[in-house]
């Protein structure tokens, strides 16, 4: 598997109390996209302005995949900010 994991923000500043609320304002953020996560998981940051994002890939060349998809790429989301992406084979 790969693993990809990165902080995402809200442009706006706003602060969340839960994943849900997170989920409520900017959806699930790719944690369960079937079609080419095979894991995702999702976990509030510390002081609530923000997630991180664990997404486990089947291997490196779904993830190119997905990030390639323009109709699935959160780099294309308005009023996020993405932190840089760890990456790791597991």
């Amino acid at each position: 598997m790969y693993q990809v994991t990165f902080n995402i923000t809200a442009d706006d500043g706003s602060v969340y109390d839960t994943t849900d609320a997170w989920i409520e304002a900017h959806g699930p953020c790719g944690t369960i996209n079937e079609d080419f996560v095979s894991e995702g998981a999702m976990t509030l940051i510390e002081g609530g302005n923000g997630v991180t994002v664990v997404l486990k890939y089947e291997d490196e060349s779904k993830y190119q995949e997905h990030i390639a998809n323009p109709e699935t790429g959160l780099a294309s989301q308005a009023g996020i900010t993405l932190g840089d992406a760890t990456t790791v084979t597991i």
